[in-house]
């Protein structure tokens, strides 16, 4: 159980990795063709979400496949257990930068926003309890994703 929580916070920080790697790229890409095709401001931020939507729809993908195929299964209850530790990281990163220091400019929120790097589109949202919804989220997906798998 020790080792699913390793390897799943493991998993979580590739993926956030990834994820800051993609939304660096896509927005020198949407920058670039908005200059370059004149774009007005409304197609930018609607090609923006899109673009914002299929990448969280494949990185809910990811962590879905990657849990299924690098995590071990265990009964419904130890699975949970054996996801929790991203959750509880997500959770008190969450809880030390949006209700501990509320004031928007917190250098802990940089912290949180690099941790669940797959959210990152929602942060111009700035609603603290979406937030901390996102803190739980890849734990969730992650026991769905070990519940599928069959047992060998």
């Amino acid at each position: 159980m020790l080792k699913n929580n390793i390897k799943s916070l493991i998993i979580h920080l590739f993926i956030s990795f990834i994820c800051l790697l993609i939304f660096d790229i896509q927005e020198e890409l949407i920058g670039y063709r908005v200059n370059m095709l004149g774009y007005n401001e409304k197609s930018y931020y609607s090609l923006r979400l899109i673009l914002c939507l299929i990448i969280f729809i494949f990185v809910i993908f990811l962590y879905y496949m990657l849990s299924k195929l690098y995590l071990e299964k265990f009964s419904t209850k130890k699975n949970i257990l054996s996801v929790l530790l991203v959750a509880i990281i997500g959770a008190i990163l969450w809880l030390a930068s949006y209700k501990l220091h509320p004031q928007s400019s917190s250098f802990l929120k940089l912290y949180y926003q690099f941790y669940n790097a797959y959210s990152l589109p929602i942060f111009s949202i700035n609603n603290s309890y979406l937030a901390g919804i996102f803190s739980i989220i890849p734990s969730f997906v992650m026991c769905i994703g070990i519940q599928s798998k069959r047992r060998r």
